[in-house]
């Protein structure tokens, strides 16, 4: 079965995880309420998962300004090589139980609210982060290279959150350019 973690940073980089069982807990729920909610369908079988991958109608709602602010950083927070700040840990959990909130999903499986516990309990981490789904590579951690000859080696390095991008901050631009 696939899993998502929480992905908690110290001293700026990648220090452990928190597992939660079955993904579809967690971003697959984010996507397929924000998808039936915000996406006209082509067709009655239209979804994320069967879209092009080129489409962007997905990963688009983060940036739209008819989609309240809570959807859209719970959103953001799914995509690759984002994080949260210790600074916004209350507000991301705050937004995920709003989600939670607008988004029952009552007989299925649901990360969020446990996620929002662990953000409100969990103050010593620097960031934290999402690996959403255990079939797909994480990406905050890269293959290590050998520093003799540059190839790479059978073994991964930590990617510092520096080189991420901060939910928050990422959407006060987009507000701002809006």
């Amino acid at each position: 079965m696939s899993s998502c973690e929480l992905i908690v940073f110290k001293n700026g980089l990648p220090d452990s995880s928190v597992e939660f069982k079955n993904s579809w807990g967690g971003a697959t729920r984010i996507w397929s309420a924000l998808f039936d909610a915000y996406v006209p369908k082509k067709d009655k079988y239209d979804s994320y998962l069967s879209s092009d991958p080129h489409d962007r109608r997905l990963w688009d709602i983060a940036t739209r300004k008819d989609v309240q602010l809570f959807e859209r950083a719970v959103h953001a927070f799914t995509f690759d090589s984002f994080y949260v700040s210790k600074e916004h840990f209350e507000q991301l959990a705050i937004d995920l139980l709003l989600f939670v909130e607008k988004y029952p999903c009552p007989g299925r499986v649901d990360h969020l609210p446990a996620w929002a516990k662990w953000l409100q309990e969990n103050k010593d981490a620097d960031a934290v982060a999402l690996y959403g789904t255990s079939v797909g590579d994480n990406l905050w951690y890269r293959p290590k290279r050998c520093e003799h000859c540059d190839n790479y080696l059978d073994e991964e390095e930590p990617v510092p959150m520096s080189e991420g991008t901060e939910v928050y901050e990422w959407m006060k631009m987009i507000c701002e350019k809006q």
